[in-house]
């Protein structure tokens, strides 16, 4: 039987297979120079420091120089050896979990991920950041959606058109219950439902396109991938969010007229 994926997050998820890129390391008696030149070539912040024997020693970082050199405003960095800044951080595997790299992250500047084969990578709060927001950004996009459309709503009918409406499409649904009164009541369907119906669509012909069909089927898609996500059926498809956020643009381009029409 195959086995099921991690839900949890870990430490490993930051670092997919296919992009490892195991850290830089430098001998301890690099200078300081060199080691910069080539931190400012790689644009990373921090470097893995080794003995003559590939044994990990600790790490040479921006952020241990600077408080060397804020301590003893005499030093010159032309003076200085890797192993004159050396400092250690926290180390990790990529089986940790991930919450608590992030309390470690808010003392430390970066957290070692390491192996039995040796150093893995050097995780960084962008590393992190970079990760969750992938993450968010369907749950970001379709809620911005969701209200923009809500918006569009309530400003293209009054509450009588609305309630008219919300009569006329979900009646029968709610034959044994209360009727939605508000948008924020109504589901990403039933306002998709409100906007291509008979009598919603007059209310926002021209403003959200010419064909309904066309408006209808791009509200259906986008609730589609929004079921996905929220139901959690597995991560957004790369090609679904930039859907998103192309959809989200759609929106608050409709918006923008909207309110140009208004003021005029």
């Amino acid at each position: 039987m195959e086995s099921s994926p991690n839900p949890f997050h870990t430490v490993g998820k930051l670092f997919p297979a296919d992009e490892v890129v195991p850290p830089v390391g430098v001998d301890a008696e690099t200078p300081v120079v060199d080691a910069l030149r080539l931190m400012l070539e790689k644009r990373f912040s921090q470097l893995t420091v080794e003995d003559v024997n590939g044994r990990l020693q600790g790490v040479f970082s921006l952020w241990s120089l600077a408080r060397l050199l804020e301590s003893q405003p005499g030093l010159k960095i032309e003076d200085l050896v890797v192993d004159d800044v050396l400092t250690q951080i926290p180390k990790v595997t990529v089986r940790d979990p991930l919450e608590p790299v992030l309390e470690m992250l808010d003392r430390t500047e970066a957290v070692l991920v390491v192996s039995p084969r040796g150093p893995q990578a050097i995780v960084t709060p962008w590393d992190v950041l970079d990760y969750y927001y992938a993450q968010a950004r369907p749950f970001i996009l379709l809620g911005e959606i969701e209200q923009g459309l809500r918006q569009l709503v309530v400003g293209s009918m009054d509450d009588d058109e609305l309630s008219a409406c919300i009569e006329a499409n979900l009646g029968r649904r709610y034959a044994d219950g209360r009727l939605p009164a508000t948008v924020e009541e109504l589901s990403f369907d039933e306002l998709r439902q409100i906007i291509c119906s008979r009598v919603g669509w007059p209310h926002f012909e021209g403003l959200l396109g010419r064909m309904k069909t066309v408006v209808d089927g791009r509200l259906q898609a986008i609730r589609d991938i929004r079921n996905d996500v929220f139901h959690f059926r597995g991560e957004a498809e790369p090609r679904d969010v930039e859907r998103l956020a192309a959809d989200r643009e759609w929106v608050v381009q409709r918006l923008a007229r909207m309110r140009e029409v208004d003021d005029g």
